[in-house]
C-alpha cells in the first residue's frame, strides 16, 4: 500500500503550537534535528516522507494536504528601469478604477515587455492566488515559436491546480475549464508580445477577478472595455535618464542624448548600446557615437543576435504580407526622412488610397 504521506503535508507549526511544544521538544519526540524543524516551518526545506511520518506521529496529527503555492512567474524587473512615470501612472490608475484588461502597444523595442513587468510587480500583492508570465510569441525571428492555444490553456490549469485531472480534448471543453480555473480567484495574467487582439481575447477570464496585462506591437483596442496604453519612444530627458543608468555614468548628458538619437530613441537599443560600451572600458562616449554615426552599419554596432534590434526588427518584417512587405522595402528607398502617400504609392506602385490603408498597418508593426 503506498504510503499518502508522500503526496501530503503538515503546516508544521500550526500542528506543534496545537500541541504545546517547542521545537526542540518536536525535535527530541520526534528524533529528528533541531534544525531540521526550523528549515521545515520557515519553508526552506520540504520533509522526506520518513521525516513526515516521524513528525505526524509524535504530534499525533494526520498530514493534511496543503495547496500548491501559487505560482509566481513574474521575470525580474529590468535592472535600472527608468523614466516612463506618465505611461506607468496610467496603467496603474485603471486598475484602481476597475479595468480588468490593460493593453500596452508600441513598436518592437520601445520596451512594453519592462513596463508591462514593472507594473506587474507593483500589483501582485493585489493577486495573491498567482502571477503568471505566458509569452505568446506572436512576434518571433524564428518559425515554430508561436505556442497553440491549448497549450496555453492547458498551462494555466496546471500551474493554478495540479491536482485539476480534466484534460479535455475538445478546446470547447478546454476554455470552459480554463475559466472555472480562473473563476473565484484573484490572478494576474501578463500575456506579452501577442500577435494581436483575437490571441489575447481567446485567454480572458470569464469573471472579472483576475487582472489581464497584455502587450503587442499592433494596437489592441478591438479587445472591449480594455484600457489601452500606447508607448512610444520616450522623450529626450527621459531617454538621458535611461542611458545614464543603463551606461553606469560614462557618459555626459550630452552624449547620452547624442547617443539616444542614433537609436531613435529605442529602449532597446539605448540598452544595447549602453552595454556595448560596458563591455569595452577603454572606450570613452564618442567612441561609441564614432561607430553608431554610419547608418548602414547601426544595427551591426548593437546587434546582439536573437535579442538584438535587427531580430526584432525581422520578427515584425515576418508578420507581413507580401503586398506590405514590398511597400516597407520600397520606402528605404525614400532619400528623406519623410514620405507622403503618393509618394509612397508611386515607390510600390499600389494605388494610392489602398497604399494609405497600408501604410496605416505598417505602424502597427
Amino acid at each position: 500500500m503506498p504510503d499518502r504521506t508522500t503526496a501530503a503535508r503538515i503546516d508544521l507549526r500550526r500542528l506543534r503550537l496545537r500541541a504545546v511544544l517547542t521545537q526542540e521538544e518536536l525535535a527530541f519526540k520526534a528524533g529528528v534535528g533541531i534544525r531540521t524543524i526550523r528549515d521545515i516551518e520557515s519553508g526552506r526545506t520540504r520533509p522526506q516522507p520518513r521525516t513526515l511520518r516521524l513528525l505526524i506521529e509524535a504530534l499525533g496529527a494526520e498530514a493534511e494536504p496543503v495547496a500548491a503555492a501559487a505560482p509566481r512567474e513574474l521575470p525580474r524587473p529590468l535592472a535600472g528601469f527608468t523614466g516612463r512615470e506618465l505611461p506607468l501612472e496610467s496603467l496603474l490608475a485603471a486598475v484602481d478604477g476597475g479595468a480588468e484588461v490593460v493593453a500596452v502597444h508600441g513598436t518592437a523595442g520601445v520596451g512594453k515587455t519592462s513596463l508591462a513587468v514593472r507594473a506587474a510587480h507593483a500589483l501582485a500583492d493585489r493577486y495573491p492566488d498567482g502571477q503568471l508570465f505566458i509569452d505568446l510569441h506572436g512576434f518571433s525571428d524564428a518559425e515554430g515559436l508561436r505556442p497553440a492555444l491549448e497549450s496555453m490553456l492547458t498551462r494555466v490549469i496546471r500551474s493554478l491546480d495540479p491536482a485539476c485531472r480534466a484534460r479535455p480534448e475538445e478546446l470547447d471543453e478546454l476554455t470552459a475549464t480554463y475559466r472555472s480555473t480562473l473563476a473565484g480567484r484573484r490572478v494576474l495574467l501578463l500575456l506579452d508580445n501577442a500577435s494581436g487582439a483575437e490571441q489575447i481575447e481567446r485567454l480572458l477570464p470569464g469573471t472579472p477577478d483576475s487582472l489581464v496585462i497584455a502587450t503587442s506591437r499592433r494596437d489592441l483596442s478591438a479587445l472591449l472595455s480594455a484600457h489601452a496604453v500606447p508607448l512610444g519612444p520616450p522623450p529626450l530627458h527621459e531617454a538621458v535618464a535611461m542611458l545614464d543608468a543603463a551606461a553606469g555614468g560614462r557618459v555626459t548628458a550630452d552624449e547620452a542624448a547624442a547617443i539616444a538619437e542614433r537609436c531613435g530613441r529605442l529602449p532597446l537599443a539605448m540598452g544595447l548600446a549602453a552595454a556595448r560600451l560596458r563591455s569595452r572600458p577603454q572606450w570613452k562616449a564618442g567612441d561609441l557615437l564614432d561607430r553608431l554615426a554610419d547608418e548602414d552599419r547601426l544595427l551591426d554596432e548593437i546587434d546582439t543576435g536573437h535579442r538584438g534590434v535587427a531580430a526584432a526588427l525581422h520578427a515584425s518584417y515576418r508578420e507581413l504580407d507580401p503586398d506590405h512587405r514590398l511597400l516597407l522595402r520600397r520606402l528605404g528607398l525614400n532619400p528623406g526622412d519623410d514620405v507622403d502617400v503618393h509618394a509612397a504609392a508611386a515607390l510600390s506602385g499600389i494605388d494610392a488610397d489602398r497604399t494609405s490603408g497600408m501604410l496605416e498597418a505598417l505602424v502597427d508593426v
